[in-house]
């Protein structure tokens, strides 16, 4: 009866080192991502929850955290779904509104404009871009996250850096002068 116990006891300490080792990276990743902290915290818990019942799966190692990443990115795709759907039903329940009734913004920046491009990439290209420049992984990282090849990813990001520059040069001259000499990431 109480080798049970111990096993158990010895799983949730080891569990509890594994939260403490990896839930600050969890947290910046999903920060990154979603839009409120209570989607931030909600995606976390979400994560070392699956992370607990699929505990005897974990790999080791080095590995952990990227098997982390993984199941953090379905995570915050279902919470973006779910953020998706709660949007579009609140457009149906105000389709009376008028175009006057609504605020307009100032124009933004350039980065905004770059974010937007960004935003524009499909779900996979853009998750690969935030992997590689905001997670910082290595090109194998990435391939071990998204389940490809690192000649996947390099092909991928080189195409995706590319993109972004010819449509960050597209850009009206007035906004992209509004960088103010900044370089954008890297592009």
């Amino acid at each position: 009866m109480r080798k049970p116990r111990a096993t158990r006891a010895t799983a949730a300490a080891e569990f509890d080192a594994f939260v403490s080792a990896h839930r600050h990276a969890i947290q910046r990743y999903t920060y990154r991502r979603l839009d409120s902290r209570d989607a931030v915290e909600d995606a976390v818990a979400d994560v070392f929850l699956t992370s607990w019942r699929r505990w005897v799966e974990r790999p080791s190692g080095d590995a952990e955290l990227l098997w982390l990443y993984g199941i953090a990115r379905r995570v915050v795709a279902n919470s973006e779904r779910a953020h998706r759907r709660k949007l579009r039903l609140i457009s149906r329940l105000s389709l009376d509104r008028t175009d006057a009734d609504k605020v307009h913004e100032p124009q933004a920046s350039l980065l905004d404009d770059v974010a937007e491009l960004v935003e524009q990439l499909d779900t996979q290209e853009r998750e690969m871009l935030q992997l590689a420049y905001w997670e910082r992984l290595s090109h194998r990282d990435i391939a071990h996250v998204l389940g490809c090849s690192e000649n996947a990813v390099d092909l991928r990001l080189r195409r995706i850096r590319r993109e972004l520059r010819t449509r960050i040069e597209a850009l009206p001259a007035n906004v992209r002068s509004k960088g103010h000499g900044r370089s954008v990431a890297g592009l």
